[in-house]
């Protein structure tokens, strides 16, 4: 039980609180043997997306699904890695990680029905993975969307596209760094955290096993 000044809410396990600032609260349990453990995050700033900020002296509860925790479990473990090696990109690394953080749980959180035909699924999911180019787990995160189950994703999209959803997301997300890389000076490090590596090397293998030669024989800026 989250304990707060006016109102008590209760959370449950995998719910997401978010806390503002300003406010006042303290945690309770239906027993004096209640036992919980809590992963916190404390940011310097407010979430991007307007949505999820929670009143300054209250909260927010999130709900969120099996996979969509198994994906907050993942940006948690990016997080720990960045502030470990802490260097001149964590600062950048981090601003990205967190973006990253907020755009998940504000998309989480639609109750849209998913698209019922194969088609639509299809067409639906390939939407979302061009929408969503930084996703590197989009499996979990799709079948949660369409609520099928990740099997059920795979043999969907060898059915209807002869690739499985990993080899399609690799590739749109292949192509938007290149579309990125001749369009605009973003430097290849700044495109790397873009699209969800954590580690520009990463992103530079992937880039040049799937093109042939690396991101930086395409970048304006010639900046890595």
């Amino acid at each position: 039980m989250l304990n707060g000044p006016d109102q008590d809410t209760l959370v449950t396990a995998g719910d997401m609180v978010l806390i503002g600032p300003a406010c006042g609260y303290g945690w309770s349990g239906e027993s004096v043997e209640d036992r919980c453990k809590i992963l916190t995050w404390i940011w310097q700033d407010a979430p991007a997306v307007e949505t999820l900020r929670p009143p300054t002296d209250g909260w927010k509860v999130l709900r969120l699904s099996a996979p969509g925790l198994k994906v907050l479990a993942a940006l948690h473990q990016e997080s720990r890695r960045e502030v470990t090696q802490s260097d001149s990109d964590t600062p950048l690394s981090l601003r990205t990680l967190q973006n990253r953080l907020d755009v998940f749980l504000s998309r989480s959180q639609s109750d849209s029905s998913p698209p019922a035909s194969s088609d639509q699924r299809v067409e639906f999911a390939l939407a979302w993975l061009k929408d969503h180019p930084a996703e590197l787990s989009p499996v979990p995160a799709l079948a949660d969307l369409l609520r099928i189950s990740p099997a059920s994703l795979n043999r969907l999209f060898q059915r209807e596209l002869r690739q499985s959803v990993r080899e399609v997301a690799y590739a749109q997300r292949m192509s938007i760094a290149r579309e990125d890389l001749q369009a605009t000076a973003i430097s290849v490090k700044e495109l790397a955290l873009k699209l969800g590596y954590s580690h520009p090397n990463d992103f530079s293998r992937a880039y040049a096993h799937h093109w042939g030669h690396p991101p930086s024989a395409e970048s304006r800026t010639g900046r890595h």
